[in-house]
């Protein structure tokens, strides 16, 4: 956690290739940003690969899930 405070929640992530996060909801508005590497990104019915500048903004509740193709660090900021 790199940042908590009453707007936000800034979390940095390190992926291995292969690793990721299964589908799952947040419970506010995020945004995931891939800082470096390449991975597979469900937001919802949708899937893209995310690359070093991808940012996705979501609402509360939306499903998603991320799968390192490659090493990976994203950073997941979480509105309040």
């Amino acid at each position: 956690v790199l940042a908590d405070d009453t707007n936000a929640k800034i979390v940095l992530f390190a992926f291995a290739a292969g690793d990721g996060l299964a589908e799952h909801v947040a419970p506010l508005p995020a945004i995931i940003q891939i800082i470096t590497g390449e991975a597979s990104l469900t937001v919802g019915e949708e899937t893209v690969v995310g690359k070093p500048g991808t940012w996705i903004q979501m609402a509360a509740k939306t499903p998603h899930s991320v799968k390192a193709q490659t090493p990976v660090v994203m950073l997941l900021t979480l509105l309040k």
